[in-house]
């Protein structure tokens, strides 16, 4: 990745942020789900790191995407296998990256996962 791009990727997070966040009192977050929207982003690191920033301690993510590594054309540029997020996530901190569930993808390319993702000292 480049510096601009992962410039570009924590400005995007940076303007939504101060655009909404102080409305929904972001700080207290009980937990995120992101369904489908982890493909877009490049540099996940970056904006997983600045989303936990607006969650309680102990909250939970919780991700669906597909279980690739392959980008497929424009709509999942930048996929996330279950093993790439598990290692995402280890680096982060997180201690517990659970497999909820998986089911084929409506377009027959590869699996959908769902795992749920919790902060050092919580799932053990």
């Amino acid at each position: 990745m480049t510096t601009a791009t992962a410039t570009a990727d924590t400005a995007a997070i940076e303007a939504l942020a101060e655009r909404y966040g102080e409305a929904w009192n972001t700080q207290d977050l009980d937990g995120i789900l992101m369904a489908n929207s982890l493909h877009y982003i490049k540099d996940k690191a970056a904006l997983l790191q600045k989303l936990r920033t607006y969650m309680r301690p102990e909250a939970p993510m919780i991700i669906v995407e597909y279980d690739t590594d392959q980008p497929v054309s424009t709509w999942v540029p930048y996929p996330t296998s279950f093993t790439s997020l598990t290692r995402l996530f280890a680096n982060l901190g997180y201690s517990h990256i659970q497999k909820l569930g998986e089911r084929p993808s409506a377009y027959g390319r590869s699996q959908l996962y769902a795992a749920i993702a919790l902060p050092a000292g919580r799932g053990e």
